[in-house]
């Protein structure tokens, strides 16, 4: 925000330091003192000035924060908020107070770009934001107010951007610092301390970058397809892999791309623009699938353009996959909807990842792909049944994975990610794929 903004709605307030002493205490346990953290929208830098790092970066637009900034901190001015001119994975600790709102869609989706490229493995985000659901009597009474976000809606954007909520408070400060409530350092922080918070306005969320751990599967993986005698070319798509990865796909016939972009979705579409092939196959490299069900697909690709694993079958399900009644039956119940909506063929599994395309398919397909995240899967379904293209779906094996799966291992984000596919097929059955925009 220029000078004007600050003068107009954003006037200090004489004990907003003190507050901010006690709010950067909450937060501590989220930032460890060897971090690189960047407050993104820094104002006042109430926040920077208050929080231990390695490195500290106060970025904002406004040329006049630089001589707020403490001794230690580093100011950077930016032209606009979504461009951050940080290294590539320089930051741990990415602060956001109070800016979303002030975004258009796209601004908002390039920040978020932005951060998926400078947030280091593992890296956090802390968005402190105004939660619609208990101040919408005066949201916009600020002029500058473009979007709104609800606790739910938060979340949802978050993790369809590819991140792990470790907090969530739908009830964190007051909408602003013209409540009535007396504002001091001990209040604070016995306010924070507190279940009932009068007037909370303001939520908080905390969201964290997965790592994608697959290297202890990767190799054998690559080496399975290797040995099976018809694959021309293996890519491995890289976006957030844990340390050493990259060092066991060396020694192998396999391509290493990086894509810094985070998400399923991401990778996927980064690994189709790069194939070369006739036909183009996708299997995660988590030991999940065997290579030798390529030769299923195979056995389809003279008479279809697309053919689409399903992991739902019993017959098919190892000891220890992780299968269980909750993810079968939901995948079963989405593909089902799916396939009632478009009128498709038998469908059983929306989430099998092991997949073939026909090369002339796919170029027409690339364009109109929207999603980055864990429900790139349907959104392909979808698009290509819309288009008319020849599609089956068949039973492939499926074992017990090498580590924890970042989405379904938990039952409540498998939940999450189901409701989300059923949002989204229902949005592009009846042409609102501008919601697509929600769960990217």
């Amino acid at each position: 925000m220029d000078a004007s903004y600050f003068d107009a709605r954003y006037q200090p307030h004489p004990d907003r330091t003190q507050v901010w002493k006690a709010v950067a205490e909450y937060l501590e346990p989220f930032i460890p003192p060897s971090s690189r953290v960047a407050d993104i929208g820094a104002g006042y830098c109430d926040f920077i000035n208050h929080i231990h790092g390695s490195i500290r970066y106060a970025i904002d637009t406004n040329p006049d924060v630089a001589r707020l900034v403490a001794p230690g901190v580093q100011f950077m001015l930016t032209p606009s908020i979504e461009r951050i001119d940080l290294a590539d994975r320089s930051i741990d600790v990415a602060h956001i107070s109070n800016v979303l709102e002030h975004l258009s869609h796209e601004q908002c989706d390039h920040l978020f770009d932005r951060l998926e490229q400078v947030l280091a493995e593992k890296g956090r985000l802390i968005v402190i934001q105004p939660n619609y659901f208990f101040c919408y009597r005066r949201y916009w009474d600020d002029f500058t107010h473009v979007r709104a976000f609800s606790h739910v809606s938060l979340r949802d954007f978050l993790v369809s951007r590819g991140y792990q909520i470790v907090r969530m408070e739908p009830r964190f400060l007051p909408f602003s610092f013209h409540s009535f409530l007396p504002k001091s350092y001990a209040l604070t922080r016995l306010y924070l301390a507190s279940f009932w918070r009068p007037l909370a306005g303001q939520m908080l969320a905390v969201a964290q970058l997965p790592t994608y751990n697959e290297k202890e599967s990767i190799r054998q993986v690559i080496n399975d397809f290797e040995n099976i005698g018809v694959v021309d070319e293996i890519l491995v798509i890289n976006n957030n892999a844990v340390e050493g990865t990259s060092e066991n796909v060396r020694g192998t016939s396999a391509i290493e791309i990086h894509e810094p972009r985070q998400g399923y979705g991401a990778a996927i579409r980064r690994g189709f623009a790069g194939a070369t092939g006739d036909l183009i196959f996708v299997c995660e490299p988590d030991a999940t699938f065997l290579a030798r069900d390529l030769f299923k697909f195979l056995a389809y690709s003279d008479d279809v353009d697309i053919a689409y694993g399903s992991r739902t079958i019993r017959t098919f399900i190892w000891e220890r996959a992780n299968m269980g009644l909750l993810l079968k039956w939901g995948n079963w119940f989405v593909a089902k909807l799916l396939e009632l909506l478009f009128n498709t063929g038998y469908l059983s599994d929306v989430g099998c990842t092991y997949r073939m395309i026909r090369r002339e398919a796919l170029l027409k397909l690339l364009p109109h792909f929207r999603v980055n995240s864990n429900f790139f899967g349907p959104e392909m379904m979808v698009r290509g049944y819309q288009m008319g293209f020849r599609c089956v779906q068949i039973p492939v094996n499926y074992r017990e994975r090498t580590g924890r799966s970042s989405v379904t291992g938990s039952m409540r984000k498998s939940l999450v990610l189901g409701s989300q596919m059923i949002v989204l097929i229902l949005a592009m059955r009846f042409g609102m794929d501008k919601w697509l925009r929600l769960l990217r």
